[in-house]
């Protein structure tokens, strides 16, 4: 029994010796050093979103080794992009100067991305400051993509509207998840020659006509139409209007209603 006992505290001592082994193998102790915060998908690259407006946008920078009382500062610039600055980029704050916080482990560069952005690639490249780049980690390449819209589902919509009915709504959506912004984006669209309602007589639009606003930080935004009583069947076809900095799904690029008496 005590030989059994002997046994089981050997194995415990040494799985706990391996445990703090293996811990003290992710402390950096090295000198500090600067790099950019990479994906998940641990590559130096990521995708970007331009729109039809100017939008702000950043690039995470991190500090490896100990938190300073005091800021942090580095440089940073732009190496072999096909998005030139000012063109298609403008920094935010002064070009070229980023820096981390005092007590804190993470900055970012700053920039805002122009319509005329998507499609291409900024290039970032950390240089050193009051603590030297990483090596490893200085690179960080961004591919700006236009933001891609289109309708949501359903595309076609059939009423019979009456004196009592109610607003007709529907969506316009950012199909990727991660093109979120800070701002109110707002995105055009006509009333096709295809359509034979009469605006006044046969609906009229309760959201501003030709204007679909998808608010800050959402991925969606919405056009509401009152339709009337009709004679005869009509028909309400709304498109998309395409602009520099999106993309406008040609599958989805309309929405029809048949409206019946």
């Amino acid at each position: 029994m005590k030989s059994r006992i002997i046994i089981v505290g050997v194995v415990l001592l040494a799985a706990a010796a391996f445990s703090c082994n293996k811990d003290k193998m992710f402390v950096y102790e090295g000198a500090p050093l600067i790099e950019f915060g990479n994906p998940p998908s641990n590559s130096y690259t990521r995708t970007v979103y331009a729109a039809n407006v100017p939008v702000a946008d950043s690039q995470l920078i991190q500090l490896i080794g100990r938190q300073v009382s005091t800021e942090t500062k580095i440089g940073w610039d732009t190496l072999n992009s096909t998005a030139i600055l000012p063109t298609d980029v403008e920094a935010i704050g002064a070009y070229g100067q980023a820096s981390i916080p005092a007590n804190a482990s993470q900055g970012k560069v700053a920039f805002t991305l122009k319509p005329t952005a998507a499609g291409k690639k900024l290039n970032l490249v950390l240089k050193d400051g009051d603590v030297k780049a990483s090596v490893n980690g200085k690179n960080m390449t961004l591919n700006v993509t236009a933001t891609p819209i289109d309708w949501k589902d359903p595309l076609t919509k059939t009423v019979k509207p009456t004196a009592t009915t109610g607003n007709d709504t529907m969506r316009v959506r950012i199909t990727a998840a991660a093109a979120r912004f800070k701002q109110d984006l707002v995105f055009d669209y006509t009333v096709k020659a295809t359509s034979t309602v009469v605006e006044g007589t046969d609906f009229t639009f309760v959201t501003p006509k030709g204007k679909v606003t998808i608010p800050a930080g959402q991925g969606e935004g919405i056009v509401v139409v009152k339709f009337n009583p009709v004679a005869a069947t009509r028909k309400l076809d709304l498109l998309l209007s395409p602009a520099t900095g999106i993309s406008v799904s040609v599958s989805r690029n309309t929405v029809s209603f048949t409206v019946n008496p």
